[in-house]
C-alpha cells in the first residue's frame, strides 16, 4: 500500500508489483532463485520503482511532521 489505499483487484500489474515488493521485504528474499544478477531485470526495475515510491512517501511524511513542529 504505497498511497495509503488498499490494493484492489483492478489494479492489475501495479497491485501485483506492490504485493511482491512487500513479500520480498517481509521475508528478506529476492523474488526468484539466485543472487541479484540472476533476477529478471524488468522485475527488478519494477520493484525498484515501488521502492522509490515508498521512499518518496516516507520523505513527504517526514517533511509534514517536521512542518507541524
Amino acid at each position: 500500500m504505497v498511497a495509503n489505499v488498499p490494493i484492489q483487484p483492478e489494479d492489475g500489474d501495479v497491485g501485483q508489483a506492490i504485493s511482491l515488493y512487500n513479500l520480498c521485504k517481509t521475508f528478506g528474499q529476492l523474488p526468484q532463485v539466485g543472487a541479484i544478477f540472476d533476477q529478471d531485470s524488468y522485475l527488478m526495475w519494477v520493484l525498484n520503482l515501488v521502492d522509490m515510491a515508498y521512499n518518496k512517501r516516507e520523505n513527504a511524511e517526514a517533511e509534514r511532521m517536521k512542518a507541524k513542529k
